[in-house]
């Protein structure tokens, strides 16, 4: 393993460094999936509470229907689009100055249609690998996980390829070798994600700038290791 990547410390601190003074606008960058964690948060307790009233088995269709997965897709264009602020954001070290209509930066003429394409791929090929079996669908999530920051600078560098899978190719490619680096990272917010869900979600308005920004920081680690121009190229 290449010595010089961070550790999974040190990129919290980076994610700490950009947010000291600025939580606001982290937080006001997050405010849509901060409300989907608490909305899932208090509906996940009120299911709970009287499970007795409904059937299991509806439950588990309405998990699995097209509107949940369109949510998804969406939520994951939505998400990872939030890192693409917290990239520019680490890169430059100036904050966002309009925060929420930042948040929205992966749906706009530039990005969304790649983006659309490359999260329902992304989806796809996961849940098949985890038909097999979960361990091989976690495994090819975190393999995936970089392939819309590599799409963003593909865009903005102005060589965009007309497959979307090539995308999802080269994070797998750039993931080679990273992938115990990057579940470790995730292991390393269990506990705030479990207090954040004792909250009912509402630990989320602070963890999710956090996180966001922690994920952006890996992904810069990752190019600042690699040669870049293989793999934008």
């Amino acid at each position: 393993m290449n010595s010089n990547f961070k550790t999974s410390a040190s990129l919290k601190s980076s994610a700490k460094e950009i947010l000291h003074g600025n939580w606001s606008k982290g937080i006001i960058l997050n405010i849509i999936p901060t409300l989907y964690y608490i909305f899932v948060g208090i509906g996940t307790v009120a299911y709970t509470s009287t499970y007795n009233y409904y059937d299991p088995q509806s439950a588990t269709n309405s998990t699995n229907s097209a509107f949940g997965i369109i949510v998804s897709i969406l939520l994951g264009i939505l998400t990872s689009g939030i890192v693409f602020v917290f990239i520019d954001w680490l890169k430059t070290k100036n904050a966002p100055e309009t925060p929420f209509k930042s948040a929205f930066v992966a749906f706009t003429k530039d990005y969304f249609t790649g983006s659309f394409f490359i999260q329902l791929l992304n989806y796809i090929w996961v849940l098949l690998w985890s038909i097999l079996l979960i361990v091989p669908g976690v495994i090819k999530a975190i393999a995936y996980s970089q392939a819309m920051f590599i799409y963003k600078d593909a865009v903005e560098s102005g060589n965009t390829s007309d497959h979307y899978t090539d995308y999802i190719t080269k994070s797998r490619q750039m993931m080679d070798g990273n992938k115990w680096r990057y579940f470790v990272l995730q292991l390393s917010f269990l506990g705030w994600d479990i207090l954040a869900w004792l909250t009912l979600g509402i630990g989320y308005i602070w963890l999710a700038p956090y996180k966001s920004a922690t994920f952006a920081a890996f992904y810069l680690d990752l190019k600042e290791n690699q040669n870049t121009a293989e793999i934008i190229d």
